[in-house]
């Protein structure tokens, strides 16, 4: 109990000095942070914050309690105006939904453009597992333009929690045979 309140406490005083380096970092000409999105959750007063520090982009969510916080930046991708690539590859979008938050990012290589829409939803203890994954691949190099889409889901995703995921994973996933998800018959 004592471990999980210094946790919690240590997570709440990192999420303050994010936000204070994100305030303060242009003036001192130090650690440069940027929030990039934030929005909260309607029906936990969660919040939740995307911010970029040193080309890391790190997602944080902070209960409406302020006593539980999750964090990630293992599979988001900073943006680089810079890059020779995609200048628009990277983090695009951050919405809140209900009990829900979606990330979009988009990853780009000399031959594809990638759109990535992950879907997290909280249980009742509030920590949020991946439901949703979902990549549409455009060719950049072939005539064919239709994007080739996948949309995985809780059945075939499993439950992983919102700070397990990394881009390591989401490489094994799209590596697996891919089924098309079935619907139910009450659903069609």
């Amino acid at each position: 109990m004592i471990k999980i309140t210094i946790l919690s406490i240590l997570a709440t005083v990192s999420f303050v000095v994010t936000a204070l380096l994100t305030a303060f970092a242009d003036e001192k000409g130090g650690l440069t942070s940027t929030l990039l999105a934030s929005c909260v959750l309607p029906e936990t007063a969660q919040k939740i914050s995307v911010i970029q520090t040193q080309g890391i982009v790190q997602i944080l969510v902070l209960s409406g309690s302020k006593k539980n916080i999750q964090q990630n930046h293992s599979f988001i991708e900073a943006k680089d105006a810079r890059s020779d690539i995609c200048p628009s590859e990277g983090f695009e979008s951050l919405s809140c939904v209900d009990n829900t938050f979606m990330i979009r990012q988009q990853i780009c290589s000399r031959q594809a453009f990638i759109q990535e829409i992950l879907t997290f939803h909280a249980d009742d203890t509030d920590i949020f597992y991946l439901t949703s994954y979902r990549r549409e691949k455009t060719n950049r190099v072939s005539d064919a333009k239709e994007p080739v889409i996948k949309t995985y889901t809780k059945q075939q995703i499993g439950k992983i929690k919102f700070q397990n995921i990394s881009r390591d994973y989401l490489t094994d996933l799209i590596n697996r045979p891919y089924k098309t998800p079935q619907t139910s018959k009450n659903q069609q």
